[in-house]
């Protein structure tokens, strides 16, 4: 593909410069491109005000209900979901954990890598696929978490298996929190809530890895993983029920 190149008098176009020495298109993309992402910041900007204050007023309307009517706010985590009278428009305010692992991780990698080992050699394929993505590094150096919490549901019974899923346990520790707040409307047609243009918060959709998506939610990224998956991810085999000895599968 041929690579464009800006007019080298574009790259500073300000009023001081020798406008005769512009032409007219690179001048009119220039205020184009400008316009267009100065209207982009401040539609972001408004954005991130709106959502701030959403977070304030749902705060503020669970602080009433506490008084009026002696409920409890949320679960553990502050998860919320208020509906509408007529139930047509429901918001929900979730809070999401980010989830980092200690060296331990690395233990029970060594153990995993043992098991794979001792194991027979028609080991089941789609097994070993999900402990070779399940710690594969991506471009940032981070390991996807799903994939990893995603090898404890498997029921292997095997003692050293159970050893690295221990590891992997106690590995786990709550790097941060963050709070998201989505907004949805019912459709009429199939009754079920869709997520309004634009508010529904990409980080709370949930991946291939994780669980099927919602309804309307964009599959980018994932409330588990984070960070959006590569493109070129394939989705996991569904993690089934094996049992797995010594020697054999």
């Amino acid at each position: 593909m041929q690579q464009m190149h800006a007019h080298p008098g574009h790259r500073q176009l300000e009023a001081s410069m020798p406008r005769p020495t512009i032409k007219p298109i690179d001048r009119d993309r220039h205020h184009v491109v400008r316009q267009l992402c100065e209207e982009a910041k401040r539609q972001s900007a408004a954005l991130v005000g709106f959502k701030v204050a959403a977070m304030s007023t749902v705060h503020e309307f669970l602080e009433r209900s506490l008084m009026d009517y002696d409920v409890h706010r949320g679960g553990k985590k502050g998860n919320v979901t208020l509906v509408s009278a007529d139930g047509r428009h429901k918001v929900e305010r979730r809070v999401q954990d980010t989830i980092s692992f200690d060296g331990r991780l690395q233990a029970a990698k060594a153990l995993i890598d043992e098991c794979i080992q001792n194991w027979s050699k028609d080991i089941n394929a789609n097994i070993r696929l999900l402990v070779n993505d399940a710690f594969r590094i991506d471009r940032q150096g981070r390991i996807n978490t799903a994939r990893v919490l995603a090898l404890r549901r498997l029921e292997i019974a095997d003692e050293k298996w159970q050893q690295a899923m221990q590891a992997i346990g106690d590995s786990m520790r709550i790097a941060g929190t963050k709070p998201y707040i989505r907004f949805y409307e019912r459709d009429d047609a199939t009754g079920e809530y869709t997520p309004i243009g634009g508010m529904t918060t990409p980080a709370h959709a949930l991946c291939a890895w994780c669980r099927p998506l919602e309804p309307g939610a964009p599959p980018a990224a994932c409330e588990t993983c984070g960070p959006p998956h590569e493109t070129s991810d394939p989705a996991p085999p569904a993690p089934s029920k094996v049992q797995i000895g010594p020697t054999d599968i």
